[in-house]
């Protein structure tokens, strides 16, 4: 039974994690799925997208640039937005923050949601506390918008029918914040395409700081474990940092301060917007992969470093500690840069165990993987659409 599916996200511009669901969706689904979005730029999001460009239309565009102006100026935007839903089964909407505003105009029909996080600079208590007090002098704006935030994006989250979580920390945000009942929520974690992200690994020495180029990735956290680490261990003295990722022009600030950070040890390289091949042969040779997100959602690049049989160091947090057996497939840190380097040195002088770590986390996600993932959301959706034709959609469990 093949149906016809509309999917919304506000902005389809990078090559994250939503942008890799979503294409991975349009790749293997068995129904048709047709993309709603108010961004679409083809030259700095996956390529792959325009081999399914005309299933994706393009409303009035809206910012990117995360200034409380042009956040409300977008929400307002999505708020008051009608899709052309005639003709479709239910409506899919990927959310990560504001993307739930499109349930206002669009309330006859079906409705779920695959939640990648409610929006992290108000549900997340980790990110919230330190934005908070790098921006003092922002307080005043940011309480008055977190409020009334949080009353609109409540009413928004009751319009779905159910919510997939990418992972328990996700879901642990919406029920902390009463957004939707348990009932309501399962946890279905993302994929990760073991074949794709494999292949003939080399242990050489640097360390992969695979991330996107943003302030709340904690990116100056590697770069400071990783001088104290070659200043205590003369072993490390001929390892490299390598950081790669992607730079969005609304990033270029933290960008500079990264640099300069950077400056004065040429042994850290930073890559930006390198391509999939140069991504994946960084994955392949290097010792270990890092991420240092404070509270990560979920963790692609930990399941990407895992799946190449690379041992991965995170921060004791959020998704990474749903995936990473700590001391057995990688080490869960807390955001102390000297612990964080000590796991380094563990890693760097212990090729024996960084191959032994290797291999268990590798075997350890296979059960990560987009097959799982996308025919659970195929079989639910026809279940979905069959009891709303009965209309008792309301009544679903999980």
């Amino acid at each position: 039974m093949s149906l016809k599916i509309a999917l919304y996200y506000p902005y389809i511009h990078l090559r994250s994690g939503v942008e890799r669901t979503i294409l991975e969706v349009l790749k293997r689904s068995r129904h048709d799925w047709h993309v709603f979005t108010n961004l679409y730029e083809k030259d700095t999001t996956y390529p792959e997208f325009e081999d399914f460009k005309s299933r994706i239309t393009e409303f009035k565009k809206i910012s990117v640039e995360r200034s409380y102006f042009n956040t409300l100026r977008s929400a307002w935007v999505i708020f008051n937005q009608k899709l052309p839903l005639e003709g479709f089964d239910a409506l899919c909407v990927h959310n990560e923050g504001l993307g739930g505003l499109i349930n206002f105009k669009n309330k006859d029909i079906a409705k779920i949601s695959i939640c990648y996080t409610p929006l992290k600079i108000i549900y997340d208590d980790v990110l919230r506390k330190d934005y908070v007090l790098k921006n003092l002098h922002k307080a005043p704006f940011y309480f008055l918008f977190y409020f009334l935030f949080k009353v609109i994006d409540k009413k928004a989250f009751e319009l779905y029918d159910l919510c997939f979580c990418i992972s328990k920390e996700v879901r642990d945000r919406i029920l902390k914040n009463n957004l939707l009942p348990d009932y309501k929520l399962k946890v279905l974690n993302l994929g990760v395409d073991t074949m794709y992200f494999s292949g003939n690994t080399g242990y050489e020495n640097y360390f992969f700081h695979p991330t996107r180029i943003k302030w709340w990735k904690n990116i100056e956290l590697s770069i400071e474990a990783f001088n104290i680490a070659q200043m205590e261990h003369e072993g490390l003295r001929n390892f490299k940092l390598i950081i790669a990722g992607e730079l969005y022009k609304t990033n270029n600030s933290y960008y500079e301060k990264l640099k300069k950070m950077a400056a004065a040890n040429k042994n850290i390289i930073i890559t930006i917007n390198p391509s999939e091949k140069d991504i994946l042969n960084l994955y392949k040779d290097c010792r270990a992969v890092l991420s240092t997100t404070l509270n990560e959602d979920f963790g692609l690049t930990v399941l990407e470093g895992l799946s190449f049989s690379k041992p991965v160091i995170a921060i004791n947090n959020g998704g990474p500690k749903e995936i990473i057996k700590n001391g057995i497939t990688g080490f869960l840190s807390s955001p102390d840069a000297r612990e964080y380097a000590s796991y380094m040195c563990k890693i760097a002088m212990d090729v024996e165990l960084t191959m032994q770590m290797g291999s268990l986390g590798r075997k350890d996600i296979i059960k990560y993987n987009w097959s799982n993932f996308i025919n659970y959301i195929d079989d639910f959706l026809e279940n979905l659409s069959n009891k709303a034709r009965k209309g008792m959609a309301k009544n679903l469990r999980l």
